[in-house]
């Protein structure tokens, strides 16, 4: 199968995620992460977070709520945002009988808590999507939302790591209906992936195409972003398990951290996103 694509459209405007993260979006990944590799993760996460039952957690970019949803059934109270209309949609259908999750529809970088929450946690690349500047500011916001103390968890790729293995054309295929193209390009300078998308529905013949942006950051970058931030790395996890502790070359880069903020009077807790005119998606 050849693909249409030309070299990647530039994604410079902070809403491609309007477009990006739709209703088939949300088919193509409940297919690419089903149950096997989320529990994993989750059981990865409760290792870390080390909390106790009833602790208060933030999920920042939530989806559809895979790890909000399996973390408040383990007995946590969640809070799951995302900026995606299909993706709080289909969150709140999935996990409308589990009372311990409620799900907020805003843009990562309208949070404002203050201390509210014993942990946080960032997953599946859901960290990166905004101008260098403004992920730096997001950062410093969830690692404010955490009491003193608390863990951060943010899933994302070593930027090292994606300069080695980076393939500029490939195919992959997720699950049985999904067929998708990727087309990037590195800035190595910035850590800015840029991305176009051909995704082919193989049970509907359905074709689409869209752009995405992905900033991603060396290890080094990652301890002074923290530090800036107000929190301190407590390690780094090439995988979901224990033994990737510290050890490099592996298929992810999980940021394990702890909040050192002060604690702060309460604020509103998130300015809802900004109507648009024609609004896609978020």
């Amino acid at each position: 199968m050849t693909s249409p694509i030309g070299p990647p459209a530039p994604a410079d405007d902070d809403r491609w995620t309007d477009a990006f993260f739709d209703r088939q979006y949300v088919d193509l990944l409940s297919e690419q992460m089903g149950p096997v590799p989320t529990a994993r993760q989750v059981r990865f996460l409760r290792a870390v977070l080390e909390l106790p039952r009833g602790a208060r957690v933030l999920d920042v970019g939530c989806g559809f709520g895979r790890h909000a949803g399996a973390l408040a059934r383990a007995g946590y109270e969640v809070v799951g945002m995302d900026s995606s209309r299909a993706m709080i949609s289909e969150a709140r259908l999935r996990w409308r009988g589990v009372s311990r999750v409620r799900f907020l529809r805003a843009r990562m970088q309208s949070l404002s808590f203050r201390s509210e929450f014993d942990a946080a946690i960032c997953m599946f690349t859901s960290f990166g999507y905004l101008s260098p500047k403004e992920n730096r500011r997001t950062l410093a916001a969830i690692v404010r939302a955490v009491k003193p103390g608390g863990r951060i968890v943010v899933d994302t790729r070593d930027l090292d790591e994606v300069k080695r293995t980076l393939a500029r054309s490939q195919w992959w295929t997720f699950g049985r209906s999904f067929r998708v193209h990727e087309n990037a390009t590195l800035d190595p300078s910035t850590g800015v992936l840029r991305n176009r998308w051909w995704i082919v529905n193989r049970k509907t013949g359905k074709r689409s195409r869209r752009v995405m942006r992905v900033q991603f950051s060396t290890r080094a970058k990652w301890k002074t972003m923290l530090r800036v931030s107000g929190a301190r790395l407590r390690a780094f996890y090439s995988d979901f398990t224990p033994a990737s502790r510290n050890r490099r070359n592996g298929p992810r880069l999980l940021v394990v951290a702890e909040s050192l903020s002060k604690p702060a009077k309460a604020s509103p807790s998130v300015r809802p996103a900004a109507p648009r005119r024609a609004e896609r998606r978020t």
